[in-house]
């Protein structure tokens, strides 16, 4: 360590004395004081050693107060002595200008309650030095805590009592007169960063010799001062390019840093992370950045190449392949482009079987232009439907000793479906009138019969399954043959597949003598001619009659006695017949209303007893419903060779029925033009460009008319052929 002449710490000089100071010691030696470029000060070299100099100064100010340090050249080993000028005309050491000193609280300062130095120095530390503030004349008095005086280095206070001032000096009276310090002008540089955000994040992929660019952006209060910190892997290395940029916006401002990096090798693969410090504060992002030899793109091998849906459900399925970079992306279904909304998903909503199919994802790297291909056999399973649910559930009556034929038709995928027949006694299951009324099964039956156990029941044939291409689906049909009806019964019909199951309840209601039926049979809709027919031995009855009840009554399909016949209205507009051993009235309600609706009686008198017997029937009469196409067709537009499908949901009673037209002339199926689903359905395969224009559906029954349309727009004349 250089050897000062001087052993005290600190020195005090009239302003009117000169100061000389020796240094020396095992190095050159040199000097510096608070004035570098003072050229009053004179260094001597001395003889008390090789390495010696001599500082003089003369001539003293009290700026020249301050540190005066002596150093080894090139090294940080020095000496030093703290010189008071003392002068009774200005205790305060002044600034060489007349504007006001910054005074910067930042980084800890500005993060919490740490010391600030406010540098009023002075020539003497025997002072009493007040901090007063500029504007709000306030004073502020030092009290060892946490306001100190230090001649030497000033007034030192708390961040959180200063920064609330713009602007205050040091004040002092000695010797009866007061004299001021520099004005100090305080500067508040904040420190909170808002946010931090790295792009690309979290991960980045190049290729060797692709350029890289990563940009973290921050947003920070004002007056605050960010720097970028970064660390990668190939930090040493020169090829990285920084730059920086500050951006002022309304309520903060952005600073802006990049890392660029021109032409990528395997060993800039890494982490890369950004640090922004305010000096107070710091926060971090970090992304990974995997740099790939060259472009490539791979299909992985165990992905699934079948998928099944259960009718109605959703299903996705994602690609699972590797690349560089992000591949195009192509799909077909059984050979012909599609459009696909998610380009790595293969998602189908509410499954149907027009999703059946053969699907083809091409992945093309657009570097390279290599593919790759993978095909999904999509299934759909369907649930079984028996086909005669949807016909009427007006009950029927079968004459006693006839044969009969009860069919199932049931329609599932997959196919065959498995259908099982039971029965139970009429008798032993329970009537719900109100399931009835509501068009569902009326029957509850809870101890069912395997078919072959036909113990007391009716003798059965049961035929084998068949298959059946019917209204352009495979449907499963299994029949039950019933020889003689002897037994009143309840038949349930069940059909299974691995989707699910179905089941549909034919009441056999047999009769003995006395009969009724009606025509038309099935739905009934108003305004329609409906005939009742009662059927009766005529060697047996006489007397037939038909009534109606003025109010619903108990169920009663067998021939029973008559109760009171008050509560019935005579119809005295039938019509009475022979027909061969029989006696027939017919019953015939013209163009028939809601009114006509509920239970009807006929009644015949037994010629030897003279009892009257009834028999029930029940007319349920459906209101007509104008048609009506519930969602509007939208004008769409495709390319040559895609296909078209448009529906055309319409209802109405009687169901109405629909018809397509092209430009006002009727469509038909033909070569590339599919109607189904009793022509809701348009489907036009490998659209041809004289397949553009005006396309109509129209929803008739006896009500009127509804009619949507569209207008289709086919681009291009011929599609591309895939590679």
């Amino acid at each position: 360590t250089p050897t000062l002449s001087t052993k005290d710490a600190s020195l005090s000089i009239a302003s009117n004395h000169t100061l000389n100071i020796t240094c020396s010691g095992e190095q050159p030696v040199v000097w510096s004081w608070p004035d570098p470029v003072d050229d009053r000060v004179s260094l001597n070299v001395c003889n008390e050693s090789l390495y010696c100099q001599i500082l003089v100064l003369s001539q003293f100010t009290v700026n020249d107060t301050g540190i005066y340090k002596c150093y080894y050249e090139g090294s940080h080993t020095a000496s030093s002595v703290h010189v008071t000028i003392v002068d009774q005309s200005s205790p305060f050491v002044s600034s060489a200008s007349e504007n006001p000193i910054a005074v910067s609280i930042t980084g800890a300062a500005a993060a919490g309650n740490e010391t600030v130095i406010v540098p009023c120095v002075a020539t003497r530390e025997d002072l009493n030095v007040t901090l007063r503030t500029k504007y709000a004349e306030k004073i502020l008095v030092p009290n060892g805590h946490s306001i100190q005086w230090d001649y030497k280095k000033g007034i030192i206070i708390s961040s959180d009592q200063l920064r609330v001032f713009e602007m205050v000096f040091c004040e002092t009276t000695y010797n009866g007169q007061t004299y001021r310090s520099p004005n100090f002008i305080i500067v508040v540089i904040e420190y909170k960063i808002f946010s931090l955000s790295m792009d690309p994040h979290p991960l980045v992929q190049k290729a060797v010799g692709e350029r890289l660019e990563l940009t973290c952006r921050t947003q920070t209060s004002f007056n605050v001062r960010a720097q970028f910190k970064w660390d990668f892997p190939s930090m040493e290395d020169k090829r990285t390019i920084q730059k920086l940029f500050k951006n002022g916006l309304q309520n903060a401002q952005e600073y802006t840093g990049s890392l660029v990096i021109e032409e990528v090798t395997l060993q800039d693969a890494g982490y890369y992370s950004c640090t922004v410090d305010t000096g107070g504060m710091n926060k971090t992002e970090t992304t990974k950045v995997i740099v790939h030899e060259k472009p490539f793109i791979l299909i992985d091998e165990d992905m699934e190449k079948e998928i099944v849906c259960n009718k109605g459900e959703h299903i996705k399925t994602q690609l699972k392949f590797t690349s560089y970079p992000t591949p195009e992306v192509k799909w077909l279904k059984n050979g012909v482009l599609m459009r696909h909304r998610l380009p790595f998903i293969l998602s189908i909503n509410h499954c149907d079987e027009n999703d059946i199919g053969n699907y083809t994802v091409i992945l093309t790297n657009p570097m390279t232009k290599d593919f790759e291909r993978h095909n999904f056999q999509v299934f759909v399973h369907v649930p079984p439907h028996i086909g005669e649910k949807a016909v009427s559930s007006t009950l029927e009556s079968y004459k006693y000793g006839k044969q009969s034929t009860l069919t199932c038709t049931a329609y599932g995928i997959p196919a065959p479906v498995n259908i099982q027949w039971s029965w139970q006694l009429e008798d032993e299951c329970t009537y719900l009138p109100q399931m009835y009324n509501a068009g569902k099964n009326p029957y509850s039956c809870s101890k069912w019969r395997d078919i072959n156990d036909q113990h007391g029941g009716n003798v059965i044939e049961v035929q084998d399954a068949r298959t059946d291409n019917i209204e352009g689906k495979l449907k499963t049909v299994r029949k039950l043959l019933i020889s003689s009806a002897n037994v009143s019964a309840v038949y349930k019909c069940t059909a299974t597949n691995q989707a699910g199951r179905d089941e549909h309840i034919i009441p056999f209601h047999v009769t003995r003598g006395l009969d009724v039926r009606m025509h038309p049979r099935g739905r009934l809709f108003e305004r329609v001619n409906v005939t009742l027919k009662c059927i009766a031995d005529r060697f047996t009855y006489g007397n037939l009659m038909w009534f109606k009840r003025k109010s619903p009554g108990a169920r009663s399909w067998s021939m029973h006695a008559c109760g009171n016949l008050t509560n019935l209205i005579k119809m005295n507009q039938a019509t009475i017949g022979i027909n061969g051993d029989y006696l027939t009235l017919e019953l015939t309600l013209h163009n028939i209303s809601l009114e006509d609706q509920g239970h009807y009686d006929c009644v015949a008198q037994e010629k030897k007893t003279l009892r009257k017997r009834c028999f029930s029937t029940e007319i349920n009469i459906h209101a007509q419903k104008h048609p009506v196409i519930h969602h509007d067709l939208k004008n769409q537009t495709t390319n040559v060779s895609e296909t078209l499908e448009v529906r055309c949901l319409a209802t109405g009673l009687p169901d109405p029925q629909v018809l397509w037209f092209k430009n006002s002339d009727t469509l038909v199926g033909d070569s590339g033009i599919i109607l189904k689903d009793q022509n809701r359905t348009l489907t036009i395969q490998r659209v041809r460009k004289q397949d553009e224009g005006f396309y109509s559906c129209r929803a008739c029954n006896e009500l009127g008319c509804a009619e949507a349309e569209m207008y289709f727009t086919v681009n291009g004349n011929y599609a591309p052929e895939e590679k």
